[in-house]
């Protein structure tokens, strides 16, 4: 190595994981002269889920339109979210968005002529390598209570 120069090692411990990577490798041998790659471009396997979305709530209007909101998540690499729906809690929840929301507010129309009183919700995250997170918690919404009693069948 010439007097003066000076040797710099930068080795790179800790990848971008949501993004490539350009990569050189270096060697040097004992008389200081140096041989380069070519650049290769190398990428971490992601397949770690977001967190679970929080603060979930919701409410009904008077036309039966649900309205949910969420807080958004702090993830560099997240995409949006999928809702589900069901209606009883102990049930399977089902996706009711087909494709994956960018916002954190959803609209859902439901039927205003059902015999069940709650209509359940919880939401997932999704990133970009489309890793779900877990479902949030769910939240219980109130349906609209429409349908008249029967009349009575004695006098």
């Amino acid at each position: 190595m010439r007097a003066g120069a000076r040797r710099h090692r930068r080795f790179h411990r800790a990848p971008e994981p949501h993004q490539g990577n350009f990569y050189v490798v270096l060697c040097y041998d004992t008389a200081g002269n140096i041989a380069k790659s070519l650049p290769f471009y190398g990428i971490v396997q992601d397949d770690t889920p977001p967190l679970t979305p929080i603060n979930l709530s919701g409410y009904i209007d008077t036309f039966s339109v649900v309205h949910l909101n969420w807080s958004i998540g702090k993830e560099p690499d997240l995409q949006g979210y999928r809702v589900y729906y069901s209606n009883s809690p102990d049930h399977e929840f089902s996706n009711i968005t087909p494709q994956i929301l960018k916002d954190t507010t959803f609209r859902d129309t439901i039927q205003k002529r059902t015999l069940t009183k709650h209509i359940y919700y919880r939401i997932a995250a999704v990133d970009n390598n489309y890793n779900h997170s877990k479902l949030s918690p769910w939240i219980k919404v109130k349906r609209l209570d429409v349908i008249a009693p029967v009349a009575p069948i004695f006098n």
